[in-house]
């Protein structure tokens, strides 16, 4: 059995593509809710302190944001990649284009 060097990667490009975009934007999505704490936007942190459980609703707003602004960004990654890219990151290869003039002898 050959080792896997470090260089290579196991994980396939389209699958790669969806996770780092998700990343991404759950990134977004957490700058986003401290941003909406910091500036108190519609009071937003007066009515978290005044919560009986502030952790719950700070998860709720996190998670939130993070799984909306993750899936939009990975909605943006696979509308963004043409049919081109997707198909070269699934190893197949473009097919030559036949054109008509092609088909014709120069005799």
């Amino acid at each position: 059995m050959t080792p896997i060097r470090p260089t290579q990667s196991t994980v396939p490009p389209l699958v790669r593509l969806l996770v780092t975009h998700a990343a991404g934007g759950a990134l977004f999505g957490l700058a986003f809710v401290g941003c909406l704490i910091a500036f108190n936007v519609s009071n937003i942190r007066t009515l978290m302190g005044q919560a009986e459980s502030t952790s719950v609703v700070l998860y709720m707003l996190i998670l939130g944001f993070m799984a909306t602004f993750g899936s939009l960004a990975m909605g943006l990654g696979v509308w963004a990649a043409s049919q081109e890219d997707v198909e070269q990151a699934r190893g197949k290869p473009r097919p030559k284009l036949r054109l008509p003039s092609d088909q014709i002898d120069a005799d």
